[in-house]
């Protein structure tokens, strides 16, 4: 997709949401059904930032979500960029969760068990959950994926797509999408220093993480709190955030609309006020706006 053709592929991809979001495959022939299924899934991760969650939700629950998949996409990068618009830790863990719960509901068919009986993904998290004993990492995956008790039919091909599945479902879980480059030790231990200094709910600290390149703790520390807690607010730089990313979090907040018309729109600009406060970016609070012209609120994309 190139950046000429952006607003026609997401319009594109608007117009498929019903179809398949709120199950109108009736709308298509059979035959049509598989092409717009890999125009939908492809044009789906490409926006997915800008999903609302009930429809990212669905697609890891259907078969959208081994499509991708087949087709090669990066689910890992996918959701990790999109958790990146998440400032607070427990959001972002939130939302990895409820990707995992929708991803073990999920009833597409991939790969034999031993008996030659075809198997959905459901099957394969549920089996591996009793295998490694909800010990979720990367060796128990290993060991679980070379077990012939299991893989013994299945093809080499769908072992692999299972693996991938399995690998996503664990980084989901154990926490490794939801925090810079997983570092999962990181956070624990940043965590803990904000408790003791009783700012736990500070939204900014848990991902202050490059100032643990620092010599010592102390320093790091000292870093942290200070651009957190004690400098001016004359003197915090604006965070630049695109209208994208802003569309993106009051998506997430107020759901989705197709035209971008929300019933209720005081709180919408309540909220873009909000964010233009703590973001220090008064731009946040003009990106949705009245069109005269149109009679519409827009947004300035």
């Amino acid at each position: 997709l190139n950046t000429a053709n952006i607003n026609l592929a997401n319009n594109i991809r608007l117009f498929l949401d019903p179809i398949f979001f709120n199950d109108k495959r009736g709308l298509i022939s059979e035959a049509q059904l598989d092409l717009v299924s890999r125009v939908y899934v492809a044009l789906s991760d490409y926006y997915f930032r800008e999903l609302p969650k009930e429809l990212i939700y669905y697609i890891f629950e259907s078969g959208l979500f081994l499509l991708a998949v087949r087709l090669g996409f990066d689910w890992e990068e996918i959701v990790a960029e999109r958790n990146s618009l998440e400032i607070i830790f427990n959001n972002r863990m939130n939302f990895c969760v409820e990707l995992a719960a929708s991803l073990a509901e999920n009833k597409s068919l991939v790969g034999k068990d031993v008996n030659g009986n075809d198997k959905d993904i459901k099957y394969w998290l549920d089996n591996f959950r009793l295998y490694s004993k909800n010990n979720f990492d990367g060796t128990s995956l290993l060991n679980f994926i070379a077990d012939k008790n299991y893989f013994e039919k299945c093809s080499s091909v769908d072992k692999e797509f299972i693996n991938q599945i399995l690998q996503i479902y664990t980084h989901l879980i154990n926490g490794f999408l939801a925090v810079p480059e997983g570092d999962l030790a990181a956070i624990d231990q940043m965590a803990k220093k904000l408790q003791a200094k009783n700012l736990e709910d500070d939204v900014f600290g848990y991902f202050k993480l490059e100032d643990k390149k620092e010599n010592t703790e102390d320093v790091a520390e000292k870093e942290i709190i200070s651009e957190v807690v004690n400098l001016p607010q004359e003197e915090l730089k604006p965070v630049e955030l695109s209208a994208l990313d802003v569309r993106a979090l009051i998506m997430a907040e107020f759901g989705f609309t197709p035209d971008d018309q929300y019933e209720d729109v005081d709180s919408v600009l309540h909220r873009l006020a909000e964010l233009a406060r703590d973001f220090n970016n008064p731009k946040i609070a003009e990106m949705y706006y009245f069109d005269e012209q149109t009679g519409k609120f827009k947004w300035d994309l």
